[in-house]
């Protein structure tokens, strides 16, 4: 299969790297940022390109929740107080592309191959996704139970 490079280009984002940069054009080649500069001209290029128009947008690096209940929360309080899981979405609005999830209070109906399990589903759905391992409760609910 021969492999297509696709380049990106958005222009007019007020960019954060994180420092302030102003209002910038930002190129991305292969999935990767490639170039960001005051304005970015492109002429002449044999490559498919796709243009956004970013005029009053901001434009950050993705950010990183270190601890995230993705496989859900809460329970301390009764089966009632439960909390459901994390989806995708809900972490990809919020500008979050890494996380690292976590058991929390709750290690009787939740494990941590359930855990494993939706770190892996975000995984898959594009997220950078990586979990911590043993349970918040004294012994220390681990893999080996």
């Amino acid at each position: 299969m021969m492999d297509v490079t696709m380049l990106t280009l958005i222009k007019n984002a007020r960019i954060y790297s994180p420092r302030h940069l102003g209002v910038c054009d930002l190129l991305v080649c292969s999935n990767k940022i490639a170039q960001i500069d005051n304005n970015i001209e492109i002429s002449g290029a044999d490559l498919p390109l796709q243009q956004i128009d970013a005029q009053g947008k901001v434009l950050i690096p993705g950010l990183v929740d270190s601890l995230v209940h993705i496989s859900g929360g809460g329970g301390e309080g009764g089966f009632n107080t439960r909390t459901p899981e994390l989806n995708f979405g809900d972490a990809v609005l919020g500008g979050v592309t890494t996380l690292v999830g976590a058991l929390g209070t709750d290690a009787t109906t939740r494990s941590l191959n359930e855990l494993h399990g939706k770190a892996r589903a975000l995984t898959a759905d594009g997220l950078s996704c990586y979990h911590y391992t043993g349970s918040y409760q004294v012994p220390v609910k681990n893999a080996n139970g």
